[in-house]
């Protein structure tokens, strides 16, 4: 049943959900002759059709994922300017909450061969995150460096860290852990950051204590080792 709604649902929702977001956007070009109330109303809705808009998209990859549809078109990438741009686009939210990113890099690294747009998925998932549980005025640091064969990103965030209990199902589907203030999301994030890593032949894992932050890392080849999805895998066995 839940593979089902999960197949059939995101597609249900988008066609409503596109229409939706035309609407706000041609309300919020009309937001000279808005009152300062109704601009403010009109952003709201922007903000949390963004919100419905990741979900779907979410939804949408995580059947994608696991049904083996999901095909990597790797290139030779800088991956310190790929983190780069993934931090430039999330700074609104660090501005938002005073928060500082520190980026941690040799000077030279070596050209990693990635499809970039889904590493760009990783590092917005696992950022997001670390930003969403770090507190106001926190600090988050991202360390580069290389391995034997690859390249290692680290994500540390000074938030309130993860019982040892739920890391052990952390980059589980649906799994949703809480810092006791309500902050979760739908427990897709870290499970679809998992399976990407893993189809460019690397692997994910955190090291947390309550109290005293969380880092995730993952560590990706130099060239593209993509490992089998799941419907090659079931092919090949």
């Amino acid at each position: 049943l839940q593979e089902a709604f999960v197949t059939s649902v995101p597609h249900e929702l988008r066609t409503p959900l596109t229409c939706i977001k035309t609407s706000v956007d041609l309300l919020a070009d009309t937001s000279a002759t808005l009152s300062e109330e109704q601009g403010e109303l009109v952003r709201t809705m922007g903000h949390h059709v963004g919100r419905l808009e990741s979900l779907v998209t979410d939804l949408l990859e995580i059947t994608k994922l696991e049904a083996g549809q999901v095909t990597l078109s790797p290139q030779h990438t800088d991956l310190r300017l790929l983190v780069d741009r993934v931090v430039d686009s999330l700074h609104p939210l660090t501005t938002r909450k005073d928060q500082a990113v520190y980026l941690h890099s040799p000077n030279a690294l070596p050209l990693v061969e990635i499809d970039r747009r889904r590493i760009e998925q990783v590092l917005t998932n696992i950022l997001s995150n670390a930003i969403k549980f770090t507190p106001k005025g926190g600090r988050i640091d991202i360390q580069l460096s290389a391995t034997a064969g690859g390249l290692q990103v680290c994500i540390q965030d000074n938030g309130p860290g993860i019982a040892a209990s739920d890391q052990e199902h952390l980059f589980d589907k649906f799994y949703v852990v809480t810092d006791g203030r309500g902050l979760s999301g739908m427990g897709l994030g870290l499970s679809i950051a998992r399976q990407l890593v893993e189809l460019h032949g690397g692997r994910i894992w955190v090291e947390s204590e309550p109290d005293r932050g969380s880092t995730f890392c993952f560590t990706l080849p130099l060239t593209a080792r993509p490992s089998l999805g799941s419907a090659e895998r079931s092919q090949a066995a």
